[in-house]
């Protein structure tokens, strides 16, 4: 989902409705997932904010796919990685966010024999990359920020 405080005109009608409770309203102005790791645990991607913001401040974004749409997509490709020796690359928000997803879903590349990058910001942890790395062709390690 995504949230678009320019057209938010902080009605609240997205809090109300949610029944997770994981917008909350804070100085007039709801308070998301996107602001609140609490909240974001709590969303339950059920919709009811989307569909009761008058205004389309809230829309829903992408889709929601299993480890067979994604391979599907990807075994559309394969003659492109072959001729290119490209493979797949796991980005987008943070993929070690998905740890069990990922591993399947590299897992199923390793066996299909399609190259495999990961491009992560590092701070999932040592344990969780390390259980990975076996599955990874390559890894992108993308630093944000550096603050001395």
């Amino acid at each position: 989902m995504m949230h678009w405080p320019s057209r938010c005109i902080g009605c609240g009608a997205c809090a109300s409705v949610c029944p997770e409770h994981a917008i909350r309203m804070e100085d007039g102005r709801p308070v998301t997932a996107w602001e609140s790791r609490a909240a974001c645990d709590a969303c339950a991607a059920c919709i009811a904010c989307v569909e009761a913001c008058p205004t389309g401040a809230r829309t829903l974004v992408g889709r929601n796919v299993d480890v067979e749409d994604v391979m599907a997509e990807v075994e559309r490709d394969t003659a492109f990685y072959d001729q290119s020796s490209g493979g797949v690359t796991f980005t987008g928000g943070e993929p070690l966010s998905q740890p069990e997803f990922l591993r399947t879903l590299l897992e199923e590349c390793r066996r299909c024999d399609v190259h495999s990058a990961v491009d992560t910001s590092g701070l999932a942890g040592a344990a969780l990359v390390e259980a990975i790395a076996p599955l990874v062709d390559l890894w992108l390690f993308d630093v944000k920020i550096v603050d001395p």
